[in-house]
């Protein structure tokens, strides 16, 4: 398809003879942001090591501009950015020495890097920090580093794990605003997140997963429109949930409290 840099074709895999993933494919456009959206153990983690290429035994193919990366896995690490759920970081070095270090192991021209790095680093209200070891950090503050980790080199596709995790709601705007900017440079984007309202905000494509299939995936507009949902929450919850489930949810307190003995 147009614009498609990374695609993953008819994927099975299965754990323990348990089926994780069902005939998983997804694209990933240029220049778009798409949110992963299930419920935990869903197969997100498992769609996520896929696409950054980390998952061996499985069925299908994953293709990054229309080649197997399995043919060019060194071209494509360097060219795709992760952001984990983590703040796993080298807790003995400063966070300038941790960026230096992902800097000169992917080989960013030092300009670069200093251009990128200093005004990421500002933007996240870091830079009076850079010189601080990172174990003294916050979990929120790792967190950051963790976002500017994924970015330095520029990638064509970036995967980031849980957005708005430890980000206060300053950063949350910050790091919404970064992405949309570097979406309309042409970077494809994907976001795996529990946050609706965040993926409401920032989403182009959707795609919903419920216990490694999937269960929708579409254009935003299209999906609340065919669904007939004034917003994502309300087209989830038609998709995901039960409604048996969620009329007993609603009626949790509405009982005879007199047939309770």
């Amino acid at each position: 398809m147009e614009n498609a840099i990374l695609q993953v074709k008819g994927v099975n895999i299965s754990y323990n003879k348990q089926l994780i993933l069902d005939n998983f494919s997804i694209e990933l456009k240029q220049g778009e942001i798409s949110s992963l959206l299930g419920h935990n153990g869903a197969g997100k983690t498992t769609a996520i090591n896929i696409l950054l290429g980390l998952t061996e035994k499985m069925s299908g193919e994953i293709l990054f501009k229309g080649v197997k990366i399995s043919d060019q896995y060194q071209y494509f690490k360097s060219k795709i950015g992760f952001v984990p759920d983590d703040d796993e970081l080298f807790d003995d070095l400063t966070a300038y020495e941790y960026l230096q270090f992902l800097g000169k192991s992917r080989k960013i021209p030092n300009k670069d890097f200093l251009n990128v790095t200093n005004h990421l680093l500002d933007v996240f209200n870091l830079y009076k920090y850079k010189d601080n070891l990172l174990k003294t950090y916050s979990h929120g503050m790792r967190r950051k580093i963790q976002i500017i980790s994924g970015l330095i080199h520029k990638p064509e596709v970036l995967i980031v794990d849980e957005p708005t995790n430890g980000l206060d709601p300053d950063m949350i705007i910050t790091f919404k605003e970064l992405l949309v900017a570097i979406r309309n440079l042409g970077t494809a984007i994907l976001i795996s997140t529990h946050n609706l309202d965040f993926a409401e905000s920032i989403s182009d494509h959707v795609t919903i997963i419920k216990t490694g299939e999937i269960k929708l995936s579409g254009y935003k507009s299209d999906i609340l429109k065919n669904l007939e949902a004034k917003n994502l929450e309300e087209a989830y919850i038609k998709i995901n949930l039960d409604k048996n489930k969620l009329n007993s949810i609603r009626n949790v307190f509405n009982y005879d409290k007199h047939a309770i003995s």
